[in-house]
């Protein structure tokens, strides 16, 4: 961090035991060629709300388990769906030991303790689960949860609220733009895109054993013509970071890059025959 930090935690013993499991630790480093871990700890001093958008496996969930390694803090995370209820996000009564206990949700915990809130695929939530997020966004910083005796719940001044969210002009499924009443609600939007080659090559270095730089190489340029093909709409998905570590793990291993390949990339970016075909033509054109 540039500068002592006004959320930062450094005694982690405020926290019940169920949230000090959430404390990230051990994250891999993230090759920021962005500045975006500065950008978005700046933000979070100014108490913004703050949205990343990018590709899938772009690293916006890695960035924040980076940044909340660095300030000591939990994460609690809601990956949204279109199944996802205020139930999920709030809380609900349970039956524990012919008991019945309210159970409160990762939002309202996030605000009580003052952890970071990380709302994932936040453009596929519904919008009777928006609406609740609203007031825990603007100037009240505060929850009405209705389901419990009308209780309010006031935002711990270390809460934070981080959303993500593929572009969704990519075409991902149940995603949709997000309304005008929450995107106004995030201070500051952050986008992300792939690493450069260059970046990507030594992260692969980093997070693997395979060390054959013109293999390394290949493997990306495979990965940025999948990416290409991604938006042409001729493969289903594409190809990540991650996907290739999987690849260079396997080839590390002593496995030829094309089975290696078959095994990861390929059924991970391809969903037919014919996607499958181009990309395994691509792949042997490409790696020789």
């Amino acid at each position: 961090m540039k500068r002592k930090s006004k959320i930062a935690n450094p005694d982690m013993t405020n926290f019940p035991d169920y949230l000090k499991k959430l404390i990230p630790q051990g994250v891999p480093r993230y090759f920021d060629e962005g500045n975006y871990i500065n950008s978005i700890l700046d933000a979070l001093e100014e108490n913004h709300n703050i949205l990343i958008v990018g590709p899938t496996g772009t690293g916006k969930t890695h960035i924040i388990r980076n940044i909340a390694q660095l300030l000591k803090l939990p994460v609690l995370e809601v990956s949204f769906t279109l199944g996802t209820d205020v139930t999920d996000i709030v809380g609900r009564y349970e039956l524990k030991q012919n008991k019945t206990e309210w159970i409160y949700g990762p939002l309202p915990s996030a605000m009580m303790y003052g952890t970071i809130f990380y709302a994932d695929e936040i453009n596929m939530a519904r919008p009777d689960v928006v609406s609740r997020l609203h007031p825990c966004l603007d100037d009240r910083r505060s929850l009405m949860v209705s389901e419990h005796e009308e209780e309010l719940i006031e935002a711990h001044h270390r809460f934070r609220f981080i959303g993500a969210m593929n572009p969704v002009e990519l075409g991902y499924a149940g995603t949709r733009p997000l309304s005008p009443a929450l995107k106004r609600r995030f201070e500051e939007i952050i986008y992300i895109d792939y690493p450069k080659k260059e970046t990507e090559l030594n992260i692969l270095k980093n997070r693997t054993k395979l060390r054959d730089e013109k293999t390394l190489s290949n493997m990306i340029e495979v990965a940025r013509k999948i990416r290409r093909y991604h938006k042409e709409g001729l493969v289903s998905s594409p190809a990540t970071p991650g996907n290739l570590i999987a690849w260079a793990a396997l080839i590390a291993r002593g496995n030829s890059p094309i089975d290696s390949m078959e095994k990861t990339i390929l059924h991970q970016t391809c969903d037919s025959e014919d996607s499958r075909k181009l990309v395994s033509d691509m792949v042997v054109q490409t790696m020789g």
